[in-house]
């Protein structure tokens, strides 16, 4: 007996090794891991914060893209590519995203130009070309143009002021979001009178409103006023005095009237 168990005992492991063996082997080739090579794509998917828009309006975006069997954060992919596709296909703009930790965020500026259709928001990888176009983004807007009871100005409330010592002063309000939603920071304006020029830096004030405050010579007769935002969108407007100053105001400040002609 004793010198049958060294056998017996080579058999019973053998048997057990095999059995573990095929056991796992089994599983694995089960798993949708191993047999799908889908399991290898991202997974993409877009935080819209709305699904309508207006013309004057922002698309803002967060992307969210992870391993599709996975779930978690892509490590593959650091850029993800997202395009505002207007009607019959054509690209209106296209954004690169970085990622990080499997998150971006990013936004389309809408504009006039922008007729009133359905437009698509589309996002991908460079790796999920590898794959089928189930792991392209696809989402579907609506943008229409917006309703307006009065047009608003850029650059409103423009005004002479003659002070007490004949100082001639510019009055103007600006408003730059009204051409470029997204300016936050100080407002650059360049100023033309007769052969002069000038450049001023103007911060904002209350209601989201610049405001100018400008000592004129007193023989100008016209001053073009050009806006410019941060992201460079321009405006201008070109004042002109209806008649020349011809006497000297009393005590109280008076206003002269300005007629302009508005300049894109």
């Amino acid at each position: 007996m004793h010198k049958y168990f060294p056998i017996l005992l080579k058999k019973f492991v053998n048997i057990i090794l095999f059995t573990f063996t095929f056991s796992v082997f089994s599983s694995y080739s089960q798993s949708p891991y191993i047999c799908s090579k889908s399991a290898l794509a991202e997974k993409i998917y877009l935080q819209l914060d709305g699904k309508i828009y207006t013309t004057d309006k922002i698309i803002w975006f967060k992307a969210i893209v992870t391993n599709a069997a996975t779930h978690r954060s892509t490590r593959v992919s650091a850029v993800l590519h997202v395009e505002l596709i207007g009607p019959n296909e054509k690209l209106i703009e296209k954004k690169l995203i970085k990622i990080e930790d499997g998150t971006g965020n990013g936004f389309f500026q809408l504009n006039q130009s922008c007729t009133e259709r359905l437009y698509l928001v589309r996002a991908y990888t460079e790796w999920n070309k590898n794959f089928d176009d189930d792991f392209i983004f696809n989402e579907y807007i609506q943008v229409f143009a917006p309703i307006r009871t009065e047009k608003e100005t850029p650059i409103t409330n423009v005004t002479l002021i003659e002070k007490e010592n004949n100082q001639r002063r510019l009055n103007a309000f600006f408003n730059p979001n009204v051409v470029d939603g997204l300016h936050k920071k100080d407002l650059t304006l360049f100023l033309s009178f007769d052969k002069r020029k000038d450049t001023l830096a103007i911060k904002r004030g209350r209601n989201n409103k610049y405001f100018l405050d400008y000592a004129i010579p007193e023989e100008c007769q016209f001053v073009t006023l050009q806006m410019q935002t941060e992201n460079h969108f321009n405006f201008s407007k070109t004042v002109v005095s209806e008649q020349r100053l011809s006497s000297i105001y009393n005590s109280s400040p008076k206003a002269e009237s300005w007629f302009g002609e508005y300049k894109v």
